[in-house]
């Protein structure tokens, strides 16, 4: 879903260890060594300073999501749209409880023998980091300043130097700061933010040779539309533009789902739908899945898989009424979910977790499988380690379970990463 350099006065600055694995058996690779950074300008924060600015980023970034924040809309040529109205009874996924398996039924192994590390790299403490391709990473960096509040860092992931990309927002001097980041080897977008005045922008860029091109402003907005999750696939930029929570009318608002290529700033809308989504857009190999209500009725939601290229609906089920995933995900073996909270109905979905079909759903049928549930409260989306592997996250681990083989194992947690939730 994946920091040492002294300060000008020579204090050691904490650091925090990100780490890569592959599969394979850790007991016949080579000893870990580390990896030399590239120089770059600038400190990272204290661990004290680096606490503080965390909690500020949270609150800032949750204020304009809970409104405190318009809508400009870059233009938009529908290029799926959505399917007709339909009288029919609606389809929804079934699982029974008799279906539904969880680690109880795993054997546990130790995670040297089904991982390898191929990567340990040192980054500031307090960074952010978003991989969305094999061969860079987006990196938000704190600050010890009140601005710019943080840094925008490319990072290789065969070496792990890292290239400072964006020193400040790009509207810093109208009272910005950089919030939100994704990017690939194609391009970074993210996202700027002027608290006191309750405005938001999206930008995106091309990259090249860890530089960054012109930036566009892709959209800009206030408190009539919710601050954006976005995530970057191939050359685009997508993301979820709907009214914000407190918004009334907030089930019968239409929402979107937009992209736009990160080399030439040109927006599209590619998905429309009625009241708001449940789960922040996520990529997946081609694909980008996000969560809209359904067609019929808005008490429905709705897993969507479209073709990031091509934008067309590659893939859809729709889940039982009232249940609304706060995380997705997309994998080999179909979709996976998260529920925070236990429903009084619903079947073998019912429970808090994260739950994903233990085998492939050909031609994307849903019906019959066996599925895996991970049952601790959910912290990120889901995602795959090769086709063989399911990561889940927790408050207190981190676990990889094969779905085939039914073995699961816990990657060992640094320390502090309880308190901060990494």
């Amino acid at each position: 879903m994946p920091q040492g350099t002294n300060n000008s006065l020579g204090r050691q600055i904490p650091q925090v260890d990100t780490t890569t694995y592959g599969q394979g058996d850790l007991r016949d690779a080579p000893k870990k060594t580390r990896k030399k950074r590239s120089k770059r300008q600038g400190d990272g924060p204290s661990h004290e300073n680096a606490r503080s600015l965390i909690t500020r980023r949270g609150l800032l970034f949750g204020a304009l999501g809970a409104g405190a924040v318009a809508a400009g809309v870059v233009g938009a040529q529908a290029i799926a749209q959505r399917s007709e109205s339909s009288t029919e009874e609606i389809v929804t996924l079934e699982v029974s409880e008799e279906d539904v398996w969880d680690l109880e039924s795993c054997s546990e192994v130790d995670a040297a023998d089904a991982f390898e590390l191929i990567g340990d790299f040192d980054l500031p403490f307090g960074s952010l980091v978003w991989v969305d391709d094999d061969e860079v990473a987006a990196c938000l960096f704190p600050t010890e300043q009140a601005s710019p509040l943080a840094t925008v860092a490319a990072m290789s992931l065969s070496t792990g130097n890292y290239f400072d990309v964006l020193e400040a927002a790009v509207g810093a001097d109208e009272g910005f700061e950089i919030y939100d980041v994704r990017g690939n080897s194609s391009g970074f977008a993210w996202m700027e933010a002027d608290i006191m005045e309750g405005r938001w922008r999206l930008y995106a860029a091309p990259l090249s040779e860890f530089t960054l091109g012109e930036p566009h402003l892709i959209e800009e907005g206030g408190s009539e539309q919710e601050v954006p999750t976005i995530t970057v696939q191939g050359s685009y930029v997508f993301w979820q533009s709907m009214a914000p929570v407190t918004n009334e009318n907030a089930r019968s608002e239409p929402s979107f789902v937009k992209r736009a290529h990160l080399s030439t700033g040109d927006a599209q809308t590619v998905y429309e739908s009625k009241g708001r989504m449940s789960a922040p857009i996520t990529t997946f190999g081609d694909g980008i899945i996000f969560t809209p209500r359904h067609d019929d009725a808005p008490s429905y939601c709705d897993l969507v898989r479209i073709n990031a290229e091509s934008g067309k609906i590659e893939e859809r089920i729709t889940l039982p009424s009232g249940m609304m995933p706060n995380q997705v995900g997309y994998g080999p073996t179909g979709f996976s979910f998260c529920f925070e909270s236990i429903s009084d109905y619903g079947g073998g979905i019912a429970h808090l977790g994260t739950y994903t079909p233990s085998t492939d759903p050909r031609g994307g049928s849903y019906e019959g499988l066996e599925w895996f549930r991970f049952n601790r409260t959910p912290t990120a989306a889901p995602c795959w380690c090769t086709d063989s592997w399911f990561m889940v996250k927790s408050n207190q681990s981190v676990c990889g379970v094969n779905l085939a083989n039914r073995i699961f194992c816990s990657l060992g947690l640094d320390s502090g990463c309880l308190d901060w939730g990494d």
